[in-house]
């Protein structure tokens, strides 16, 4: 649907038409490749490098997040902790990138480095996370909650299994599958003590 979204979004309001500078190559990468077309995102970004003058590509620290975003849709997810660590490092924003290095971990295999960059998101407040909240604080619960209830720590997953279930209680209906998971998780948890 994700890129059903774009094309029709594109096709209104060609990057043809628009002023170089004016062009949101690197958003539309990094939203191409979430959607599962890192090719488009690949693409976008060799057109973003041709037409996009030198000085102003390197100060761009965001395609550091488009490159991350498109070498993790490619199922190479060293290269996207380099690139989202890169791009985390130069903005100075605490908890920018960390759910997506969080993920790109867990998806190598390496549950706790995963589980501390999961921590280090919800530890770590900031004027900025707001924003990041209405995207990765459920799923960073969730996470969290997958990982201890794995790792035998049934008090901290039912903890993080909690947070979610509070925050989504009211979640609108196509979420209400993920609270229910956690409630049986929680209950199921419960038991076992």
């Amino acid at each position: 649907r994700g890129r059903e979204v774009l094309a029709a979004a594109l096709a209104k309001h060609p990057l043809a038409s628009m002023s170089t500078l004016d062009r949101p190559y690197v958003l539309l990468a990094s939203t191409y490749a979430m959607v599962g077309s890192p090719e488009e995102g690949e693409r976008l970004m060799a057109e973003y490098a041709r037409v996009t003058p030198a000085s102003l590509q390197k100060g761009d620290i965001e395609r550091l997040t488009a490159l991350g975003e498109i070498a993790s849709a490619r199922g190479r997810y060293a290269d996207a902790i380099t690139d989202f660590e890169a791009q985390r490092e130069r903005d100075g924003r605490p908890n920018y990138n960390v759910f997506q290095i969080a993920a790109a971990f867990a998806k190598l295999g390496q549950v706790d480095s995963a589980k501390a960059y999961y921590e280090r998101y919800i530890g770590n407040a900031g004027p900025y996370r707001v924003l990041g909240d209405v995207y990765y604080l459920a799923a960073t619960y969730q996470r969290l909650g997958e990982i201890y209830e794995a790792q035998g720590d049934r008090k901290k997953a039912v903890e993080f299994y909690l947070k979610l279930t509070d925050l989504w209680k009211n979640a609108d209906p196509e979420l209400q599958p993920i609270v229910q998971d956690a409630h049986a998780r929680i209950a199921r948890l419960s038991a076992e003590h």
